[in-house]
């Protein structure tokens, strides 16, 4: 008599990797609120227009001040002011994707 082997076999279940994703951001995000896409379309465009050109003309000078810096002292002050002109795209981007007043 030949003993019979008996297989283990889990029952199926479709899994669906897309649907599972939806399923858990859909239940972080809840509402979205139509103010923080209106700022973060107008800091896109501040970005764009405004605060990309500021920074690579501060760059500019924050380098040559810098410099300038280490013979003068005096002009710490300025050299800060161009650093912080150089730090302002990022500024505006991190409000952009975050949908941040201009005033927060």
């Amino acid at each position: 008599s030949s003993a019979t082997l008996r297989t283990f076999r889990p029952t199926r279940r479709s899994y669906n990797p897309v649907a599972e994703r939806n399923n858990n951001t859909t239940a972080k995000m809840g509402k979205v609120d139509l103010t923080c896409c209106i700022w973060g379309l107008l800091h896109l465009i501040l970005l764009l227009v405004i605060a990309w050109p500021v920074g690579l003309i501060c760059a500019g000078f924050y380098v040559l001040f810098s410099v300038i810096e280490a013979c003068i002292p005096a002009v710490k002050d300025v050299t800060a002011l161009f650093h912080k002109g150089v730090n302002w795209p990022k500024q505006v981007a991190e409000d952009c994707v975050n949908g941040k007043t201009s005033c927060s």
